[in-house]
């Protein structure tokens, strides 16, 4: 990053991506990782699950 000349402030700016680009973009990035795709410490620990385990839905399913 360069500076900017004495007396003139620094302007950053994020540039925001319209809602398809994003989805395109989540899209490849979840069909890049592998199914059932396990997180481990540098020990090789596991880590538990960030919701738990996955279970079926009760009484027939999503409503």
């Amino acid at each position: 990053m360069s500076a900017a000349p004495a007396g003139r402030p620094i302007t950053l700016s994020l540039r925001v991506l319209p809602v398809p680009e994003l989805v395109v973009r989540l899209q490849e990035a979840a069909s890049r990782t592998q199914p059932d795709y396990v997180v481990t410490t540098d020990d090789g620990d596991v880590y538990d699950p960030l919701f738990g385990e996955y279970s079926e839905p009760r009484h027939g399913g999503w409503r």
